[in-house]
């Protein structure tokens, strides 16, 4: 690096460019995708009904299904049903730790008749993992999103003159003309491209800045996960086998402690034993933000 410190910022910001460009490019595609991802998953699969009566009662279809064919899981995670996608999805590991993620039949719970494809998840999923395995994807989206806050702020100090800039277009220049364009729309989309960046960063930060997790927590990560979001809290199994209680009435109750906001996931820890647990997450179609709510019940009483 040679030169004035702008020159040596102008390297850095074409580099970075050119490197990790065609990541972003896919990463900020999947993410605009993601935001219609229920549409586009009922839109995978037109055998599904494109309107529910019930949410809860579809999500109870859903989780007794479950029940009656995933009982030995360890867990069930269950997207619940909502106005704009009118079926529930299940994960749940198998036998051999590997997980299934299916759509669900809205009247009978079952995925039976139901194409199995990702639908608007696969964008979802690639937005932030790049359909790579953990951690590698998530590293790498970690990383561009990182060297895209960089490249933000070292394009504004090379642009010494970045509101002329704004106001600056040349046409019929060649090149020129390309740099122009380039610069007027890096400065219109300029504060919503540090805030995304910088948040998928943060987002993804424990892979980026991991050492202090490993200081407090030594090995056991997932004790992290759970103080971050206590609707991963799960109790450790008894040894004895359990019944889950009758779900809708947890669904109902759920949905009343949440204000009407819906339902958003529904986990169930260890279902055929006497310590399992059913955690509702609310709703947040309906807002900006995502709702931090949860309530948890206990799954042999209610």
């Amino acid at each position: 690096m040679k030169g004035t410190f702008r020159a040596s910022m102008a390297i850095v910001h074409t580099t970075l460019g050119l490197v990790t460009g065609w990541v972003l490019f896919a990463i900020a595609l999947s993410g605009a995708l993601s935001v219609f991802r229920r549409e586009i998953s009922l839109w995978a699969r037109p055998e599904l009904s494109t309107s529910v009566s019930s949410p809860l009662l579809t999500d109870a279809h859903a989780l007794d299904w479950l029940n009656r064919n995933a009982s030995t899981a360890s867990a069930w995670y269950v997207g619940s049903a909502t106005d704009l996608c009118a079926f529930a999805t299940a994960l749940w590991p198998d036998t051999k730790g590997k997980y299934i993620q299916r759509a669900l039949d809205p009247e009978t719970g079952s995925p039976d008749g139901i194409r199995d494809t990702l639908g608007g998840e696969f964008f979802y999923r690639f937005h932030f993992e790049l359909q790579l395995p953990h951690p590698w994807g998530r590293l790498i989206a970690a990383l561009a999103a990182l060297a895209l806050v960089v490249g933000l702020v070292t394009g504004i100090i090379i642009h010494r003159r970045i509101f002329a800039d704004f106001f600056t277009f040349r046409p019929s220049r060649g090149q020129r003309s390309w740099l122009d364009t380039h610069n007027l729309l890096g400065v219109a989309a300029l504060p919503f491209h540090l805030m995304i960046s910088f948040t998928g960063a943060v987002t993804l930060g424990s892979l980026l800045l991991p050492w202090s997790t490993q200081a407090l927590y030594r090995n056991d990560v997932t004790a992290s996960y759970t103080e971050l979001n206590p609707a991963l809290y799960s109790r450790p199994t008894s040894g004895h086998a359990g019944h889950l209680a009758p779900i809708l009435p947890m669904l109902q109750e759920a949905d009343r402690h949440f204000g009407g906001t819906g339902l958003e996931q529904i986990y169930v820890f260890n279902p055929s034993d006497q310590a399992s647990l059913v955690t509702v997450i609310a709703g947040n179609s309906r807002t900006v933000s995502t709702s931090s709510q949860i309530i948890t019940f206990d799954g042999p009483s209610g």
